[in-house]
């Protein structure tokens, strides 16, 4: 994302996320022209996380804009960038609580099975008559 040529002594950085348990909830940053009368690039970004914040990258000069996720996850990025990053862009899906389904339902199997072991009754009673 940002270039060490860019960035004084920075070399490449790279943000892991440990999915599903953690993700994106905002991307935050600045913008504004580099030179007087320039247009407008991105001067820093900020990656925020459910659980953590990774940056700022770049200088915080200029205007500053948040992109909140709302119910969403970022599934890609695009942008253009040329000395500069111009613009960027997200990809965004809904949020998916499957992991959380999973444990509701798991949590659920366990206290039925508590329950039925500990009332000692069967839930389903079979007798037989034997013929004589």
């Amino acid at each position: 994302m940002v270039s060490p040529s860019q960035q004084k002594n920075m070399g490449a950085m790279e943000i892991t996320l440990q999915f599903p348990e953690e993700y994106l909830v905002s991307v935050s940053g600045h913008y504004s022209p580099v030179v007087y009368g320039g247009s407008p690039v991105l001067r820093s970004l900020t990656f925020k996380s459910n659980k953590r914040t990774f940056g700022p990258y770049g200088a915080e000069e200029g205007t500053p804009f948040t992109f909140p996720m709302d119910g969403g996850l970022i599934v890609g990025f695009r942008g253009r960038s040329g000395w500069y990053l111009d613009a960027i862009g997200f990809r965004l899906s809904p949020v998916v609580q499957s992991t959380k389904l999973i444990e509701r339902v798991q949590k659920s199997l366990k206290r039925l099975a508590t329950t039925t072991t500990a009332s000692a009754k069967p839930l389903l009673t079979c007798t037989s008559t034997a013929y004589k």
